[in-house]
C-alpha cells in the first residue's frame, strides 16, 4: 500500500505564534522642586516613577510520538535524535483545569502504530501554553549637586507582584513521567538598586 501524505496535518501555527500582546508603560517626572534649590529642593525635588506592565497568550506547542514510527519518512520534529507527531484523538485544550500536574489533555493523543500508512493526526501547534503577565516599576533620583555634576538612584522592581508565570512543560513527549506537567516558571520578583553618576 503506496504511503499518503495528509496536507491539513501539517497545517498549524508557527512556534511564534502569539495571539494577543498587549504592552503599555509610563513615566512620571514628578514636576516638583526641579531646581533642586535648598534643603527642601535637594530632598523632594528630581524624582521620577517609571513602568511596563505586559500581558501575553501562550505559545503553541507539539506533542511528541514515544514511539520511533514515522509513516511517511518525512515528520522528524527536531534534529537527532529524531521525535515524531502524535496521532490526536481529542481537544487537548477544551475544559482543561490547567494545573501544574495536567496543563492539557494528554489523553488527546496517541502515538502511531505498526502499520499506519497516513501521517499523524496532530497537527503542528495543537497545544496552547501558558501566557504570562508581569509589572514593572521603578523609582528614579535625579541628583544635581553642582551645575556639571549630578547623578541618579534608581530603585527598581522586575515582576514587583511576584506573580507566577509557569513555563509548559517539563516534556511534550508521550509516555514520558512529567508529559504535560509544570516543573518551572519564570524570574521571581526582582529587586535592583543602582547609582550612577554625571560628570
Amino acid at each position: 500500500m503506496p504511503v499518503q501524505g495528509d496536507l491539513r496535518s501539517n497545517y498549524g501555527p508557527c512556534i511564534a505564534d502569539r495571539r494577543d500582546v498587549v504592552t503599555g508603560n509610563f513615566v512620571w517626572d514628578l514636576p516638583y522642586f526641579r531646581a533642586q534649590q535648598g534643603f527642601a529642593g535637594h530632598v523632594l525635588g528630581g524624582w521620577e516613577v517609571s513602568g511596563v506592565q505586559t500581558f501575553q497568550t501562550g505559545l503553541p506547542g507539539t506533542v511528541a510520538s514515544d514511539q520511533s514510527i514515522d509513516p511517511t519518512g518525512a515528520d522528524c520534529l527536531g534534529p537527532s535524535p529524531c521525535l515524531f507527531r502524535a496521532n490526536q484523538v481529542g481537544d487537548p485544550n477544551a475544559n482543561q483545569p490547567h494545573s501544574f500536574e495536567n496543563w492539557f489533555n494528554a489523553t488527546a493523543f496517541a502515538s502511531p502504530v505498526a502499520g499506519q500508512t497516513t501521517a499523524p493526526s496532530e497537527g503542528p501547534g495543537a497545544v496552547r501554553l501558558p501566557g504570562f503577565w508581569r509589572t514593572d516599576l521603578g523609582v528614579f533620583k535625579n541628583l544635581r549637586f553642582t551645575e556639571r555634576f549630578g547623578g541618579q538612584f534608581r530603585f527598581e522592581t522586575f515582576n514587583t507582584f511576584n506573580h507566577l508565570n509557569p513555563i509548559c512543560c517539563q516534556s511534550f513527549t508521550i509516555g514520558n513521567g512529567n508529559f504535560g506537567k509544570i516543573r518551572s516558571a519564570r524570574d521571581p520578583r526582582i529587586l535592583q538598586l543602582g547609582l550612577k553618576l554625571n560628570f
